[in-house]
């Protein structure tokens, strides 16, 4: 595999790493481009650079187009990329590209970069129902499913945080709202959710506590309704912070594993040690002094990939060794990506002067393709 030059230190740095400690390296790939790890930064910058050196043709398009970090590669291909539906009415795959040379338009409706919607625009005609519940949900496109309102699949749409405008605006004869479904229940735009919590009688269904328990505005509704909550419902609450208070008062319902993730039961976790898996813990990102102590316990997997506090390099540096046994023994789908993100530190100013200079300074922070 040739590396473009100015992506050499870069890759020298993770080489040099692994040979200190006597470990086997492992090689890049382009599938599940999907991956949020595709937004860091240096992943883009390779990301960018490998796609003109090899056949475009082992490229994944169908995940690299719902990924926003890699729009503009997208929209440099664009003319030799085909979108298609793929429900029963508009499948439009051409025979005449490869299969993945093609994008389903759930993919790109996916995109929440402000510069796919004009891509869109010109492709919205082919979508079918697939496509258009994906982009009814999209909080970036709401001006095009204001213009395309005989299209809009509503179970995507009570899902959309910007669609206030059009979920109030359409009524029946009888004045009830047009767009209405029990998946408003799980928006998280408090006028929206509103929408719901008024009409909540409605709507009291199995489906409805099935979703409910993953929204932080719901606490009040789920508070006064805990006996139709089942099992998996608990499991979820466990996990959501902003439940804390009901948690306590219902310990005897909690599973421990999931409690482990929550950041606000840090004060219960370190009271039941002895219930908790490590495996679970390693996501909390409060749970840092824990894990400090508990080195040999840590998923490292777990705590690189999911752990959002961002004081973790200190403990990845401290433990680099582990990290990368953790990274050549554990298969994992996204194993030859989530590594190397600890590198771009290394490499940021570099990177970040390289997109100035080739998309210029306004386009890249418009895109937040570098954070």
């Amino acid at each position: 595999m040739t590396y473009n030059p100015e992506f050499i230190d870069f890759i020298d740095s993770e080489e040099k790493l692994f040979k200190y400690y006597g470990l086997k390296s492992k090689n890049f790939n382009l599938w599940n481009l999907r991956s949020k790890l595709y937004g860091h930064p240096s992943l883009v910058f390779f990301v960018e650079h490998y796609i003109e050196k090899i056949n475009k043709n082992e490229v994944d398009w169908d995940s690299l187009a719902s990924n926003s970090a890699l729009t503009h590669i997208l929209i440099k291909n664009i003319n030799n990329i085909v979108f298609y539906d793929d429900d029963d009415e508009h499948y439009m795959v051409s025979t005449h590209y490869p299969k993945k040379y093609s994008v389903r338009s759930q993919s790109i409706c996916a995109n929440r970069n402000p510069l796919v919607m004009e891509i869109i625009k010109k492709k919205i005609k082919f979508f079918g129902r697939n496509g258009m519940q994906v982009l009814s949900a999209n909080p970036s496109a709401i001006e095009i499913l204001k213009k395309n309102l005989g299209k809009l699949e509503i179970q995507g749409l009570c899902h959309n945080p910007n669609a206030y405008d059009i979920l109030v605006k359409d009524r029946d004869l009888e004045g009830t709202l047009k767009y209405f479904s029990y998946e408003l229940c799980g928006n998280k735009n408090p006028k929206i959710f509103k929408l719901f919590a008024d009409n909540f009688e409605r709507f009291d269904t199995k489906r409805v506590w099935s979703r409910i328990v993953y929204n932080p505005l719901a606490i009040d509704i789920i508070e006064k309704n805990l006996d139709k909550l089942d099992k998996w419902a608990w499991t979820a609450l466990a996990q959501m912070p902003e439940a804390i208070d009901i948690i306590e008062k219902n310990m005897d319902k909690i599973d421990f594993n999931y409690l482990a993730r929550n950041p606000a039961a840090k004060h219960i976790i370190e009271k039941n040690m002895d219930k908790i898996d490590f495996n679970f813990l390693s996501y909390n990102s409060a749970a840092l002094p824990i894990l400090e102590k508990n080195i040999n316990k840590i998923n490292w997997h777990n705590f690189i990939y999911y752990n959002t506090n961002p004081k973790k390099v200190y403990l990845i540096e401290q433990n680099i060794k582990k990290c990368l046994e953790c990274y050549l023994s554990n298969d994992y789908y996204d194993k030859p990506l989530y590594f190397s993100t600890f590198f771009i530190k290394y490499q940021y100013e570099k990177i970040k002067n390289h997109f100035y200079n080739t998309f210029g300074k306004e386009l890249v922070e418009k895109t937040k393709i570098i954070n």
